[in-house]
């Protein structure tokens, strides 16, 4: 994980992408974005690229790679294990069987998407905090 990497956004609604923009913006948030519409275009690019994401945010149901096959392609990586990035769901539908799915994927979160601009705000400014104060195996003490 870097923490001045890009915010990866894995989601096929790009009006989802908007709406993190603007989130981001508002929490006045240095990191860029990057996005994808699904898994196998974001899987690509994390495998072909030395730069260390600082946070994915990925959906679960998109075509061609939904969200569960890519963290599943991500946690049986060497290379993309080793860049330690921190990965969290954000979904519209929340299921228990795929929260259990999640976390034996390794997620380190797993949130409902709010209709409510203040509740995604909330929701990021948690989640970004969080991970601004987190060591992981690549940071330098």
């Amino acid at each position: 994980m870097s923490k001045t990497g890009p915010i990866g956004i894995v989601d096929d609604n790009k009006t989802e992408w908007i709406l993190y923009k603007e989130a981001l913006h508002h929490l006045k948030v240095k990191n860029s974005m990057i996005f994808f519409e699904n898994g196998k275009l974001a899987l690509d690019y994390l495998k072909r690229t030395e730069e260390s994401p600082f946070l994915i945010i990925c959906d679960i149901r998109m075509p061609v790679m939904g969200g569960l096959d890519f963290r599943k392609e991500i946690s049986i990586d060497p290379y993309l294990i080793k860049k330690a990035t921190p990965f969290v769901f954000r979904t519209s539908l929340v299921t228990n069987e795929e929260i259990i799915m999640s976390y034996e994927l390794t997620v380190q979160g797993f949130f409902a998407k709010r209709t409510d601009f203040q509740e995604l705000l909330k929701q990021l400014k948690i989640i970004i905090e969080y991970w601004k104060e987190s060591y992981d195996p690549n940071s330098r003490l």
